[in-house]
């Protein structure tokens, strides 16, 4: 992670880092063989650096042989024992990494209690090794193989979609990258025309940086692609076996490669934006806090987003999540720069972003999902203007009724609310709640109830939380304006950005920015603090969260959307 930058030097200094993540890891290659019983050689056909480790044994033995029949390599020594065995021999073929390729481990109606290992060559169906070993494999026991591995084929078919769908996803942003750093390259060379020579060894120099983008990600880019010319043969079968399932999902297994699939997309626009780096600089580092020492624990995440369609994100101002709604769950993206809001499909899990985006013009700053009419609500830029809300399929309308005296600051939904608004004035700070009729509640808390509310949340008691950074505290107050309880405090809300409230724990996330660092804490239902986070990987400061009880937090910066999972937030996590 670059973390020392300069932003009037001219000299990139810092390249991007190397694919050696994606090469040592243990990704499945495609192999062009064909199916058969047995052992085939394979040395070959293999390049040095895609030779791999015997499945057998623990010795480190470079693999010679692939057994075809359960996809597994093995060295000279443990062959020959593998192949003697039933399940790799006769009508039965052993397949692996059970734990990793399924959910759960399916269980044999046989033989109850018993973990199906195998599955049987005729019915490609899931069996228990006492099928084979106490009863052998019967024509007639085949119904019964079929019935009790249904749901697992099924699940195998889920797997295989979901990560083809992923595939895509890369292939389509790689591809999109690749252009913008493409039409960099070529206007470098454009102001070499006219450049001495001082400037044209400065511009050698940023080339450098972008020509070894270019080679990471036409390597990244190949390798998708012989993926997904992999998944496409087996997706023009007339009849996937379960055996083909099973190469699927092992070789389009993106948990080794995905991390570096993000920091790649992540760190490459990164340099794109920002040409000016210097190296190690102790002026630039950050200074520890005189502050009480908060421990906080550090997390990850899990995916970024840095464009929809072929348009990088230039200042996202708000995100809103629909929440659980399976197939159709849906990411709002507000860039305020771009005068744009973007509807983003969602994969499985949630955390995965697929392509399929759709971008309507309106000049947005803040957006929410309104689950009683499934429609996004988005709150306009300046005053005077017109909340607009949207279906799933970007199809706008107007939505309620807003003061042309006052500026919306935040939005939220509730339980018992269907839009609740944060506006303000010199004068005074109104909360209204409005709905899709002209119909308006509003009212006015007093000066000394709040003083700098930049963000609102509703509670399932119908009281509203109040992010103020005066007091660096939330404030709790009632639909009278009444100040009911505050929490928090400076020490863990420096300058706080965001507030989320989780609708199925009652518990409070707020996010907050100090000294270039990004934090969630979380305070539970009696609003006592729970747990202190950092996330870290992320570029730039947060702008905007979205959690809506969904297993995933969205978190966006200004050019980037991530996705956290929600078990590392869990109390016993």
């Amino acid at each position: 992670m670059i973390s020392n930058i300069y932003m009037d030097e001219e000299f990139p200094f810092v390249a991007l880092p190397d694919p050696e993540s994606l090469n040592e890891a243990p990704v499945r290659r495609r192999h062009n063989f064909v199916i058969m019983n047995g052992g085939i050689p394979f040395e070959d056909q293999l390049l040095e650096r895609d030779r791999e480790l015997c499945n057998e044994c623990n010795l480190n033995k470079i693999a010679y042989t692939l057994c075809t029949g359960c996809v597994t390599v093995f060295c000279g020594s443990c062959v020959n024992e593998h192949l003697q065995k039933m399940t790799c021999n006769g009508d039965t073929k052993r397949f692996i990494d059970v734990d990793n390729l399924l959910k759960r481990p399916p269980y044999c109606e046989r033989h109850p209690g018993n973990v199906c290992t195998v599955f049987c060559n005729r019915c490609l169906a899931f069996t228990c090794q006492a099928c084979i070993e106490v009863d052998g494999v019967r024509n007639d026991d085949c119904s019964a193989h079929l019935a009790s591995s249904a749901g697992m084929y099924r699940e195998l078919q889920t797997k295989a979609k979901q990560a083809l769908q992923e595939v895509h996803f890369w292939i389509h942003t790689l591809g999109n990258l690749q252009t913008q750093i493409e039409n960099r390259i070529g206007h470098l060379n454009r102001l070499k025309l006219n450049a001495d020579e001082m400037q044209q060894q400065r511009i050698a120099i940023k080339m450098e940086v972008f020509v070894d983008a270019t080679r990471k990600v036409n390597e990244a880019s190949t390798y998708l692609n012989s993926c997904r010319e992999f998944a496409d043969e087996y997706d023009q079968r007339d009849y996937v076996s379960v055996a083909d399932l099973l190469k699927v999902t092992q070789i389009l297994d993106f948990e080794p490669s995905r991390e570096y699939l993000n920091v790649l997309v992540q760190d490459t626009i990164f340099h794109m934006r920002h040409m000016h780096y210097a190296p190690n600089c102790e002026a630039l580092n950050c200074q520890p806090s005189m502050g009480v020492l908060v421990d906080r624990e550090p997390i990850h995440f899990e995916s970024c987003l840095a464009m929809a369609g072929t348009e990088m994100f230039d200042r996202v101002s708000s995100i809103a999540f629909t929440g659980d709604l399976g197939e159709d769950s849906r990411l709002m993206v507000v860039d305020r720069n771009r005068s744009a809001c973007y509807i983003l499909p969602l994969g499985e899990p949630l955390s995965r972003f697929v392509n399929g985006s759709i971008k309507m013009h309106y000049r947005g700053l803040k957006a929410i999902f309104s689950e009683k009419t499934e429609k996004f609500v988005v709150s306009p830029m300046g005053s005077p203007a017109q909340i607009v809300a949207f279906d799933l399929d970007g199809n706008a309308e107007k939505h309620g009724s807003h003061d042309n005296n006052t500026v919306i600051v935040d939005m939220c939904t509730g339980r018992h609310q269907e839009t609740v608004l944060l506006e303000r004035n010199p004068q005074f700070v109104e909360i209204s709640v409005i709905d899709s009729t002209p119909t308006k509640n509003s009212f006015r808390p007093g000066p000394d109830v709040l003083r700098n509310p930049i963000a609102i949340a509703a509670d399932d008691r119908g009281d509203y939380l109040l992010l103020d950074r005066h007091f660096n505290q939330v404030r709790v107050i009632d639909n009278a304006g009444n100040l009911k309880h505050s929490f928090g405090s400076a020490d863990y809300l420096k300058i706080p950005v965001a507030i989320e409230y989780d609708m199925v724990k009652g518990r409070v996330l707020v996010a907050s920015v100090s000294e270039g660092q990004n934090f969630l804490t979380i305070y539970d239902k009696r609003y006592n603090l729970e747990k202190a986070f950092e996330l870290r990987g992320m570029r730039g400061m947060i702008t905007s969260i979205s959690y809506a009880s969904s297993n995933v937090l969205f978190v966006s910066t200004g050019h980037f959307v991530y996705s956290f999972s929600s078990r590392a937030f869990e109390a016993d996590a």
